[in-house]
């Protein structure tokens, strides 16, 4: 009975559009694949209880997974591994040699450098004059407001890559994707620096989940550009 359950939860998942199956199917059908003789059926309703969202529950950190009743350690760490699983599925689609233009292109290529991560990271895209991807580069973990690390290590990645065209990325995990006054006034004195060295600064993301803004864009900093 058991295994007849789970095979109609593997065709319901490979017949059907994943946004038309609950959440809870989709995680335990997960969870099978962790413990394959027993129920998950009941383990995967109360992760998603616990924490909201199946995305909710992959992010969660590993001792609060560890928390919930039936979730040892085994399973906390094989839900934690899914999100590298997906990140590592992202990012091989993000090659290089991309041709990126708009802010949407930009935010799109950038998501997966941020999938999950709880503390502020900044990342810096590079991109030749037709916009061709060159690299991607970690520049420091702290935010944009630790100029010391950014600025520091800005003009070694670009002309690393002899990159022409650039786009300055950190993300927000702990709140919504809008910028700071901090993050405006950085970003006008990092586009200063880089056009010193002829290098063009497209654009600063604040990347929060699926969500991201584009400074460029924000109505009241146009003076940045």
């Amino acid at each position: 009975m058991a295994e007849g359950h789970r095979q109609r939860v593997r065709d319901r998942l490979l017949s059907q559009r994943v946004q038309d199956v609950p959440e809870y199917v989709v995680l335990e059908s997960y969870l099978h694949g962790i413990v394959p003789r027993k129920d998950m059926h009941a383990l995967a309703n109360r992760l998603i209880d616990e924490f909201g969202t199946f995305a909710q529950v992959v992010d969660a950190p590993l001792e609060s997974l560890m928390a919930v009743d039936g979730v040892g350690q085994t399973i906390a760490q094989k839900i934690k591994l899914l999100q590298v699983y997906l990140r590592g599925y992202l990012h091989s689609k993000n090659k290089v040699d991309n041709v990126l233009y708009t802010t949407e292109d930009f935010g799109e290529y950038l998501k997966p450098y941020f999938l999950g991560e709880r503390n502020e990271l900044v990342y810096l895209l590079c991109m030749n004059a037709s916009h061709k991807v060159l690299g991607c580069d970690f520049l420091g973990e702290g935010g944009v407001a630790a100029v010391s690390f950014t600025l520091r290590n800005l003009l070694t990645v670009a002309t690393k890559y002899n990159a022409t065209k650039v786009v300055l990325a950190h993300n927000h995990p702990c709140g919504v994707a809008i910028p700071s006054q901090e993050d405006i006034a950085i970003t006008r004195r990092i586009k200063n620096i880089l056009q010193d060295s002829e290098i063009i600064l497209l654009d600063h993301l604040i990347m929060d989940g699926d969500d991201f803004v584009s400074i460029r864009d924000t109505g009241g900093v146009v003076s940045i550009w």
